[in-house]
């Protein structure tokens, strides 16, 4: 998957940020592969003096030894979890002690002729921070791509020491969620909702008729392609006071629902929550709207309002001050979090945290209007890799952006506008590694970095 493991123990702090300057389509991929050596030319020159009595010089052995050690030797290419519109790729490798390798991207629709250029991919050296370790990999993303479409990627690792390779895969991007068509639709009211879950098929929709709703326990499955659907009538009027629960479910869409409380899916794949008005209360799970606490893989959160109960005053300011719950918090590989506008709580949109932590990678961050943070606006903690936290509009947090630590990276800050930032534009702290910020906007008092 991605070479990352929790270490028994801690290591020792340090402080630590690496930041990227440059911008460019990243591009990568998954899938089946085609490898072609490359011709590059290749010299090594070993001089020795051997001046009379001077006998600690290096040996052919101890040459042939280095160049062994430098050349690449080209591992697996995974794209894992590609989302609607970025992929994540990873190549493995070993040798290239002296780090001189470089991948080179181009991508382009499948069956087309013309190819784009993306940004080389990053070389992630071995290395520990909060308690995790990694293996030493090149990784990256392509960034902007269209949803439902298969890429051709090609990679050229080029090292001078040998090794050099082409290597050719296909992936496809993610479908946005949709209800399956021609699906029947089912009536359900206060009453006879639970008994309509759980006697649900792949691929029907549930429609709320028009009254007040209190917790529901999802009991039911659907499929790709046929997911099972939760929404409002046309008429409107349903109100949902309460939990949404749903715990080691999959191919759910909740859409257009009226909810004080909020939703947990646990352990849940391809869940989606979209068009959504969420009031998140202290009363019910401690003022968080959306969260998932155990590993989940590919929600869609889109298109949603969610309001907490933090307000903007001094009081409210810092970890410790009088803030409470998430808009958002998530953990587990290749959710997709666009769109929505976030108000009123400790941190808006967050990954979790330390053992908590759970495969977060390929994660997208995208397009959300955020403000009233009592403390981040987007708490990126514990990313693993390939999280893109892109084109989000920040005002009024404590902090804007937080990677505390970022676990080798990438970790990308792209495009993202803050204004009105209390304390910090970005918190890199606790040995955070592997973090770019390219192309931010800060309007604050103070240091902008």
């Amino acid at each position: 998957m991605t070479g990352i493991k929790r270490l028994a123990q801690p290591t020792t702090w340090a402080w630590a940020a690496l930041l990227a300057a440059s911008i460019g389509l990243v591009a990568c991929g998954g899938g089946g592969s085609d490898d072609e050596p490359m011709h590059a030319s290749t010299s090594q020159a070993l001089d020795a003096d051997l001046d009379a009595g001077h006998t600690d010089v290096a040996t052919s052995s101890d040459a042939t030894a280095d160049a062994a050690s430098d050349a690449t030797t080209p591992g697996a290419v995974t794209a894992p979890h590609p989302t609607m519109q970025n992929i994540t790729l990873e190549w493995a490798f070993t040798g290239d002690a002296n780090a001189n390798a470089r991948v080179n991207v181009k991508y382009r629709v499948k069956g087309s002729t013309s190819w784009s250029t993306g940004m080389p991919l990053r070389r992630i050296d071995s290395a520990s921070t909060g308690g995790y370790t990694w293996l030493t990999r090149h990784s990256g993303s392509v960034f902007k791509l269209q949803p439902g479409t298969t890429y051709q990627i090609q990679l050229a690792l080029v090292d001078p020491d040998g090794g050099s390779v082409t290597r050719k895969i296909n992936v496809t991007t993610r479908t946005v969620p949709t209800p399956m068509a021609a699906a029947p639709v089912k009536r359900a009211t206060p009453s006879t909702l639970a008994s309509v879950i759980n006697g649900a098929q792949p691929g029907d929709i549930i429609e709320l008729a028009a009254g007040s709703y209190g917790n529901i326990n999802w009991t039911t499955n659907g499929t790709a392609g046929k997911p099972i659907v939760l929404r409002q009538s046309s008429a409107g009027g349903a109100v949902i006071t309460g939990e949404i629960y749903m715990y080691q479910r999959q191919h759910v869409m909740l859409d257009g629902l009226t909810l004080t409380g909020r939703i947990r899916f646990n352990a849940s794949n391809f869940i989606s929550i979209t068009r959504c008005r969420i009031t998140a209360r202290n009363d019910i799970g401690t003022g968080i709207g959306i969260v998932a606490y155990l590993s989940s893989q590919d929600a869609y959160i889109a298109d949603n309002v969610i309001t907490g109960p933090t307000v903007w005053e001094e009081d409210s300011l810092s970890d410790t001050g009088n803030n409470l719950g998430d808009g958002i918090a998530l953990t587990g590989p290749g959710h997709v979090v666009m769109n929505n506008r976030i108000s009123g709580f400790r941190d808006d949109i967050s990954l979790l945290d330390g053992e908590e932590a759970a495969q977060q990678y390929s994660i997208d961050i995208l397009n959300n209007d955020l403000s009233v943070a009592g403390d981040d606006a987007i708490e990126a903690d514990y990313c693993v890799h390939n999280c893109r936290i892109m084109n989000n509009r920040i005002t009024n947090v404590f902090v804007a952006l937080s990677a505390q630590p970022s676990l080798g990276g990438p970790t990308y800050f792209i495009r993202n506008v803050m204004y009105n930032v209390a304390f910090l534009a970005f918190k890199l702290n606790n040995t955070s590694i592997g973090n770019l910020l390219i192309h931010n906007t800060v309007v604050k008092n103070g240091d902008a970095m």
